[in-house]
């Protein structure tokens, strides 16, 4: 990323310039009152060259999951769906109901990648999620989401519900499908149980 290339830039440049600075770091250590400022600041600038050494973590992409065989793909038709407000930042919640019978439940900030981006009146992009047939790509394993992939028509939300209270629905990062309970209820449940307050 941005961060680990700037790293290794100050990295580089410390690495050119470390022999004088240690030279000076040396001189400058028998005139303390004057040196001691300037001996700190070679040593973080040391440090920083150090750090840029340290190899940076690397996602694996869809593609390296694909090859190692840890990529799981599930496919769904969807009739309807409804919003859920956002959760301070964990993004935000929709309730699709399928084709066939089930509510699946996904929720989480990738799917912010999904949603429409609007800037005054132009829209930026246009919403790819929900819609009427997606598949979802997750890692075997771990479980979350690497990819959605949005087709059919979009399905623009029926409403948008208040948010979860303490004890509603455990906030996930993927998509689970829910087989206790019917989309009408759920929606029911979470849109109007606020009326009364």
């Amino acid at each position: 990323g941005r961060g680990a290339l700037m790293l290794r830039l100050v990295g580089a440049t410390v690495l050119v310039a470390s022999p004088p600075l240690m030279g000076l770091f040396f001189l400058l250590s028998y005139s303390p009152r004057i040196g001691w400022p300037v001996q700190i600041a070679v040593v973080l600038l040391l440090v920083l060259f150090g750090l840029s050494l340290v190899p940076q973590r690397k996602m694996p992409i869809e593609e390296d999951l694909e090859a190692l065989g840890l990529i799981d793909s599930e496919s769904f038709k969807a009739m309807r769906a409804f919003e859920v407000e956002a959760l301070e930042d964990e993004g935000p919640h929709f309730f699709v109901e399928l084709e066939g019978g089930g509510v699946l439940y996904c929720s989480g900030q990738f799917l912010y990648d999904y949603l429409p981006a609007v800037d005054g009146d132009t829209v930026i992009k246009p919403r790819q999620f929900p819609c009427t047939e997606f598949t979802v790509r997750r890692h075997r394993q771990k479980r979350y989401v690497v990819r959605m992939v949005c087709g059919g028509n979009i399905l623009e939300p029926e409403s948008i519900a208040r948010r979860f209270s303490n004890g509603d629905y455990d906030c996930v990062e993927g998509c689970e499908l829910i087989a206790d309970k019917t989309y009408e209820g759920i929606k029911t449940e979470l849109t109007y149980r606020y009326l009364a307050l």
